[in-house]
């Protein structure tokens, strides 16, 4: 393209364009073969035309906030896998990388390098309190019962433990299913990516 004679509503439409083809990407080698080269040409409008890199400026928080999501269930998102390598890449250009800093966009990163890890310590996690914290003849519920209590009243708080703990078992078991529910997507997601 011969960019020079374009107008600022031109660059901007473009580089809106360019957006949408890397985030829609599909995760074929034909889709990731279109986000590289709509990526090349996104740089390419950057380096050339002072109002890309003020569009850039003005639109970077909410596509760091899309390349790198805080919410642990949008991480695998294919969107988010698309847009991180044009985070990547914008880093290096035009001092970028001080603007990434002011929106947090290293602890996402980070965050976003280490879901699998806390996925499954939650779902550890998880499993210990299903253990520990729903078992009625814990000695922590045991220490409930007053040593003076008569027998009816003990009896009283024994029953209303095992019913504690019945429901915790049962919030514990569903906490669980949606965490391993939630693995189980990001590694088939994780294994379509792998696949590319």
């Amino acid at each position: 393209w011969n960019t020079d004679g374009w107008s600022a509503r031109e660059i901007e439409s473009a580089l809106n364009a360019l957006m949408r083809e890397v985030r829609l990407a599909a995760p074929t080698d034909e889709g990731q073969k279109r986000r590289a080269k709509a990526q090349k040409m996104f740089l390419r409008l950057l380096k050339r035309h002072r109002e890309a890199v003020q569009y850039v400026e003005r639109v970077l928080e909410g596509l760091c906030h899309r390349g790198l999501p805080a919410a642990v269930v949008h991480m695998d998102d294919a969107e988010a896998l698309n847009l991180a390598p044009l985070l990547a890449a914008l880093a290096p250009a035009k001092d970028f990388a001080r603007r990434l800093l002011d929106v947090h966009a290293v602890r996402r990163a980070c965050r976003c390098v280490a879901r699998r890890a806390n996925l499954a310590a939650a779902i550890i996690q998880c499993r210990v309190q299903m253990k520990y914290l729903c078992d009625p003849e814990a000695p922590r519920y045991a220490a409930k019962i007053p040593d003076d209590a008569r027998e009816d009243e003990a009896e009283h708080i024994r029953k209303e433990t095992r019913e504690y703990c019945r429901r915790k078992w049962v919030a514990k078991c569903w906490e669980q299913d949606a965490l391993v529910r939630r693995w189980r997507a990001a590694e088939a997601t994780r294994g379509r990516h792998d696949a590319r």
